[in-house]
This record gives structure tokens, sequence and C-alpha cells, in this order.
């Protein structure tokens, strides 16, 4: 199932603490070919990308290399959700080792 989710609008975040009071994102509990158009400021390179649960703990994972295409920086990965129960998640994201940006996520 291919799944696009625009973050542009969502503040990025390294902290706990939701971004603003925009709605959580929305992820299908399935084998996902993910397609995340980052925040304005982001960078081309290698991401890492994981679904992390109210534990701290990671519990899906996926590498997947961002270029810019018409003046947005889009990243294209695939992430298995399958196992995943449904509720509330942080999907996260980083460049390399930098910090990782945090945006909640609703499976269903």
């Amino acid at each position: 199932m291919a799944v696009t989710l625009d973050l542009r609008k969502y503040s990025v975040t390294r902290s706990d603490t939701p971004a603003e009071d925009l709605p959580p994102l929305v992820l299908p509990r399935a084998k996902v070919r993910l397609t995340l158009w980052l925040p304005v400021g982001s960078e081309a390179g290698e991401y890492e990308v994981r679904v992390v649960g109210s534990d701290g703990r990671a519990l899906a994972s996926a590498h997947g290399a961002a270029a810019v295409r018409s003046y947005v920086v889009r990243l294209d990965t695939e992430v298995e959700l399958r196992r995943l129960s449904p509720g509330e998640y942080r999907l996260e994201t980083r460049l390399g080792q930098d910090e990782w940006h945090r945006f909640v996520v609703l499976l269903r």
C-alpha cells in the first residue's frame, strides 16, 4: 500500500511534545510504501525512519534516500506496520546521525 505524508506544515520537534495543534498523521497497519514530504529546511540525504511506542522503543524501522523534487525534499522508503496494534505512536526521522525529528502518528 502506498501512502504519502506531507510533513511540510508540521513543525519539527526534538522532544516528546507534539508539534503545534495539528492533527496526528495517520498510517494503515500494513506494509507501506511510504513517501514523506519532509519539513521545510530539511536536507537531501540518507534518512532513518522509525515508529516508536509509548515506552520509547522502536517497533518498526526503515532507511531511505531523500531528494529534492519540485522544490520539496521527498523521502521514499518501505515500512512494515502489520504487526503493530492500532493506536498512537511517534514517527521519527533523522538524517545521518542528526537528532530525531518526531511526529505523532495514529495507526489504524
